[in-house]
């Protein structure tokens, strides 16, 4: 199971109160890590130990292609000092099978 905020990031989210640099991480199942419990995911780790605002914007299944609509349609907008993309099987198997997106 997992909670999503009204953005649909995967919650838990680090928010650090009065710090406006904060992280986005795009990608696939890798970086959504739902097998994970909530406060073990390195999203959140991440933000905790580097005291910073950290998004978890990953979803199994998704391609570069995936990512990139969402950067546009959804991140972008949100204006994150950085966005970190993360793609690696998904590409992979779609790339080894087809040739190309």
């Amino acid at each position: 199971e997992f909670e999503t905020d009204k953005n649909g990031f995967i919650k838990p989210s680090f928010l650090k109160e009065n710090n406006n640099t904060s992280i986005v991480f795009l990608g696939d199942g890798t970086t959504a890590n739902l097998h994970l419990k909530p406060e073990d995911r390195f999203t959140y780790l991440t933000g905790k130990n580097l005291q910073l605002n950290t998004f978890n914007a990953g979803f199994p299944g998704n391609d570069i292609i995936h990512s990139i609509n969402r950067l546009i349609g959804t991140i972008i907008p949100l204006k994150p000092k950085y966005v970190l993309l993360m793609h690696t099987l998904n590409d992979l198997i779609i790339l080894t099978e087809n040739g190309n997106y």
